[in-house]
């Protein structure tokens, strides 16, 4: 199998693709085929030897997986081979397969698209545990979220707001506000970057403190370095500080303010909870399951990258040039489209529609409209027609039944590979990174 691989510590440039052995699993264990993994914070640590654990090398970055479950190993009762799951693994989810315990894994919610999947558990997860059991945050209080835009923030953006607080967003930039806004901030605040001397600092206290109605009830900080003290001391009196991550660095807090606001500086390892307590961790996560299904929340995955290019979605987290979730898709990735007989391909801005032909002659119908990657399968044709978003033919896709037919996007051509001769002008574009980005559709026989 193809596996993004760490053999020495260091940068994504260490990383390299490479052949590996299939893993088996043993007793309590699954094996996953897997179909995207979510890029985080400590997979940028854990390659450099700098994170809580030191997995024996080689390994494969990537703590969160989706896909299906393709083996089983003894006394694994709960789940069967097919089912879609979505899998903590700790490392080793770049690559396309994974063995996890079965305990680790969570039925993904109808309908919830791989890269979706890929992008929920770790960052809501831990938004989640910080929320509820470590500040016990209650309806008509006072959130204050730095690193709003980022994965674990804007995760806390939406609990925030599903919980009934009043969610303060803080990010480095008004674009970032304006997409915490979006999902669910009632108001934000833009820091500064770079170094923060005594006055900033000071400055930036009144403002959170004025954002917050006089003071934050919950800090969540998702970024530290100076901004934690700026924060702690926009705390109000009994407030939880929340530490949850350092990308800007590990502050030095200086403790006499915890004793002058009466406040609690609350660790939170997600991590550590989730083995130590796997039953309140699964309550947990069967919640934000309801919550996914209820709307409430939803992941925004920013960028995704094919498994080959694994490195530069670490290197997009590592560098915080990321806004929400970076994922990675190996394979067949997204959500599976049935295109019948006389189906026609619309590309539509970032999305795809497949159209189907209703038994009356003349009447058409859109039966599917899905985002990015895609897997058509095709019953009983030989020919998809592809048209634009004005409706206008662009050609045809010669498809054989059962056969997988891998298409990418090249220039401004839609071109089969493997058989580089049948073309057809693309006039849609990838969101991440312009038309020349590279893009997977599957054509394939539907199982069964």
């Amino acid at each position: 199998m193809k596996a993004l691989v760490s053999h020495t510590p260091g940068g994504p440039d260490t990383l390299v693709l490479e052949d590996v052995a299939v893993p088996e699993p043993g007793p309590g264990e699954v094996r996953l085929r897997v179909r995207a993994c979510g890029v985080n914070y400590p997979d940028t640590l854990i390659i450099e030897d700098k994170y809580q654990f030191k997995p024996e090398r080689p390994f494969s970055p990537g703590g969160e997986a989706a896909g299906e479950i393709d083996a089983i190993g003894a006394d694994v009762t709960e789940f069967k081979v097919g089912d879609p799951v979505i899998a903590l693994v700790s490392w080793g989810g770049m690559a396309e397969y994974v063995v996890t315990k079965a305990t680790k894994c969570v039925p993904m919610p109808a309908g919830m698209p791989f890269d979706e999947a890929a992008a929920f558990i770790f960052t809501y997860g831990t938004s989640y545990y910080a929320l509820k059991q470590r500040a016990a945050l209650q309806p008509g209080q006072t959130l204050l979220v730095l690193g709003a835009a980022g994965g674990v923030g804007l995760a806390a953006v939406e609990l925030g707001a599903a919980m009934g607080a009043r969610v303060v967003a803080a990010a480095s930039s008004q674009e970032k506000v304006d997409l915490a806004c979006k999902h669910g901030a009632d108001t934000g605040i833009v820091y500064p970057t770079g170094t923060l001397d005594r006055d900033a600092a000071k400055t930036l206290s009144n403002e959170f403190k004025q954002a917050c109605g006089g003071g934050a009830d919950v800090v969540y900080d998702a970024v530290g370095g100076a901004y934690a003290e700026a924060a702690l001391r926009a705390i109000a009196w009994e407030g939880r500080f929340l530490v949850v991550g350092f990308p800007a660095g590990i502050p030095s807090i200086p403790l006499n303010l915890a004793l002058l606001k009466g406040c609690q500086i609350v660790g939170v390892f997600w991590g550590a909870f989730a083995e130590r307590d796997p039953a309140e961790n699964q309550r947990n996560s069967t919640e934000l399951v309801a919550l996914y299904a209820d709307g409430k929340i939803r992941p925004y995955v920013s960028a995704r990258y094919p498994l080959a290019e694994a490195g530069r979605a670490i290197s997009d987290l590592a560098e915080r040039r990321a806004m929400g979730k970076v994922v990675v898709t190996i394979d067949q990735t997204g959500v599976a489209l049935m295109a019948g007989v006389g189906s026609r391909v619309v590309f539509e801005d970032d999305k795809i529609k497949v159209w189907e032909f209703n038994l009356e002659p003349g009447e058409q119908t859109p039966v599917h409209t899905h985002e990015m990657d895609y897997i058509f399968y095709v019953i009983d044709g030989t020919t998809l027609e592809v048209f634009d978003a004005d409706n206008n033919f662009l050609g045809p896709i010669d498809v054989k039944d059962g056969d997988v037919v891998p298409l990418r996007l090249e220039g401004d051509e839609l071109v089969v590979i493997g058989n580089e001769s049948q073309r057809i002008p693309a006039t849609h574009s990838a969101r991440n990174g312009g038309p020349n980005r590279y893009r997977e559709v599957l054509v394939e026989k539907k199982p069964g």
